[in-house]
């Protein structure tokens, strides 16, 4: 839909660095810049709370056993409202997860008030323990 297109464009503008074009990620030698978008367990799962908080805060650090670029995703809280993140979050969804449906953007106002207090990127252990 119009969310998904105006998703692509904020995609492209940014992400596409370290995500690259087919959301498979950047090659860096012999590892990526950042994880893939396409076929990613919180896509798949439709965890939009956990993207929500990634995209919000960032992450840093190794995921599982894999280290990937700097090792930081930038928070993007001052850069991006509600409406452009769900955008966004509809385009890697619809476009390489298989998502019939999108998000809007009150569910990522909703994750943005409650953890507006959080200074620090997550980690991906703490992301696996949200519920």
């Amino acid at each position: 839909g119009n969310s998904a297109k105006a998703g692509a464009r904020h995609y492209e503008t940014l992400c596409i660095v370290c995500h690259g074009k087919d959301g498979r990620g950047v090659k860096d030698g012999d590892s990526l810049m950042a994880p893939p978008l396409r076929n990613n367990r919180w896509f798949k799962g439709r965890r939009v709370d956990i993207i929500t908080r990634v995209l919000l805060k960032g992450e840093t650090g190794p995921i599982g056993d894999q280290n990937y670029g700097e090792g930081l995703m930038l928070p993007l809280e001052e850069a991006y409202n509600d409406q452009q993140l769900a955008d966004l979050i509809n385009y890697v969804g619809m476009t390489w997860n298989g998502w019939k449906g999108p998000v809007n953007a009150s569910e990522i106002g909703a994750i943005r008030t409650e953890i507006k207090d959080r200074k620090t990127p997550y980690t991906n252990e703490e992301l696996l323990e949200i519920e």
